[in-house]
């Protein structure tokens, strides 16, 4: 199970390298050992179809149902890993349950920090400048250049002349030039 929650956490966040390390290295210690204990195919191949439906709910708008059927499939999964008659090699409910619902609680949480993060507005480059507030520099006459997010930008004024020092609200880009016009009293209080 941390072998599978470590490789999950590593394809919904490339570059954090901890939980990909300590999910191989898991996975690879549960394939040595695997040889000594008889493992069901039947019981594998469920647990890696649950953390493919984990996978696919971050792809596919299904509202948790997706996670849910990968849940029970880990659990189940989870319950047939060992088989046999002897009730020794069985892990207890107890101790699958466990497991499988913290797996389930962190994919499930994952899931919902990437579908926030997707919907969140882009804050960076020219999409994160529209709406942002600027200071002219250069009097806009229609033309001059304005200070925002860090940056001289050209600016244009479709309200006519600007003086310098007046704060202005980008309203898109175009050819690395910005229209904007100037915040009014009344946002200007508000800001």
């Amino acid at each position: 199970m941390i072998g599978l929650a470590g490789l999950y956490a590593e394809f919904n966040h490339p570059g954090t390298w901890v939980p990909g390390l300590v999910g191989a290295v898991a996975l690879i210690l549960f394939i040595f050992l695997a040889q000594q204990l008889p493992i069901s195919m039947i019981g594998l191949l469920l647990v890696l179809l649950g953390l493919a439906l984990f996978v696919l709910e971050l792809k596919i708008a299904s509202h948790g149902l997706l996670g849910l059927a990968g849940t029970i499939a880990i659990i189940a999964g989870s319950l047939l890993l060992f088989p046999g008659a002897e009730r020794g090699l069985r892990p207890p409910l107890l101790v699958v349950l466990p497991g499988s619902l913290t797996l389930a609680a962190l994919c499930f949480m994952a899931t919902r920090l990437a579908i926030k993060a997707r919907s969140a507005p882009l804050a960076t480059g020219v999409e994160g400048l529209r709406g942002e507030i600027g200071i002219v520099e250069q009097v806009l006459q229609p033309e001059g250049t304005i200070f925002v997010h860090g940056e001289s930008w050209k600016a244009m004024s479709a309200s006519g002349s600007v003086p310098a020092g007046t704060r202005v609200r980008v309203v898109r880009v175009r050819d690395l030039i910005v229209d904007v016009e100037p915040v009014d009293a009344t946002d200007q209080q508000a800001l």
